[in-house]
C-alpha cells in the first residue's frame, strides 16, 4: 500500500510540475530514487518483495498485454495506451526526451512505455537484490 502511496503523489506532482520547464525530470528522476529507497530499505524475505515490487506495476501488465494483444472490441487498444501513459505519467519526463522513431514511423517511446512494467519490476528487484548483498558483505 506504500508503494501505490507513493505512485499516487508522484503522479499527482509530476502532472502538476508540467507548467514548470524542468521540474517535472527532476521530480521523476526524485521517483526513481524514492522507490529506489524503498527497495533498498526493505527487510522482507527476496520472494515477498518480488510479489511487491510486480504488484506496484499490475496495471501496467495488464494495459500493456491488453494493447500488445490488440483488442479492438470497443477500440479498448487504444483506450489501454492511453490509461497506460496516465499510469506512468511519474516517468514520462523521462521518455518524453527519447525523441527517435524506428524504421516502421513508431515513436520509441512507445515501446518504452510498453516495457515500463517489466524494466520497473526489475529495478525493484535488482536494487532490492544489491542491497541485500551488501548487507550480507557487512
Amino acid at each position: 500500500m506504500r508503494l501505490y502511496s507513493i505512485h499516487f503523489f508522484a503522479l499527482i506532482a509530476v502532472a502538476l510540475s508540467t507548467y514548470f520547464p524542468g521540474l517535472d525530470i527532476a521530480l521523476a528522476v526524485l521517483y526513481i530514487v524514492i522507490l529506489g529507497m524503498e527497495a533498498i530499505q526493505s527487510n522482507l524475505p527476496t520472494s515477498k518483495n518480488i510479489i511487491i515490487g510486480s504488484s506496484l506495476q499490475i496495471p501496467g501488465f495488464i494495459l500493456a498485454i491488453i494493447n500488445l494483444a490488440g483488442i479492438m472490441q470497443w477500440d479498448l487498444s487504444s483506450y489501454a495506451l492511453f490509461i497506460l501513459q496516465y499510469w506512468y505519467i511519474p516517468l514520462i519526463p523521462l521518455i518524453s526526451l527519447i525523441s527517435y522513431s524506428t524504421e516502421a514511423g513508431v515513436p520509441l517511446y512507445h515501446y518504452i512505455l510498453l516495457g515500463l512494467p517489466v524494466l520497473m519490476s526489475l529495478y525493484y528487484y535488482l536494487t532490492m537484490l544489491a542491497a541485500k548483498r551488501i548487507r550480507q558483505r557487512c
